[in-house]
């Protein structure tokens, strides 16, 4: 059974699936980590670590389900996980 999490998580990839195109057509994007809420795109950064602790901190997504994913043209499936205490 697909969980809330799940759902929120899949329209969030399925928005970036769609959006990819555009922002691998941008040089400056290429490469680097797009933070994704509720099918819009929050920031893009550098590395990973930036776009979560951007999520957590300046965001303040802590509780919330939010995707982090590279922008590249051969999609890997990456899973970041972060605990929150």
């Amino acid at each position: 059974m697909e969980t809330k999490t799940d759902k929120l998580l899949r329209k969030n990839y399925v928005f970036f699936q769609n959006q990819l195109p555009t922002l691998l057509r941008d040089k400056n994007k290429k490469d680097k980590f797009a933070l994704i809420k509720d099918e819009q795109i929050v920031g893009v950064y550098d590395t990973v670590e930036k776009a979560m602790d951007t999520a957590i901190k300046e965001k303040q997504l802590k509780w919330e389900t939010f995707l982090v994913q590279k922008i590249e043209k051969q999609q890997v499936h990456h899973i970041y996980k972060r605990v929150c205490v």
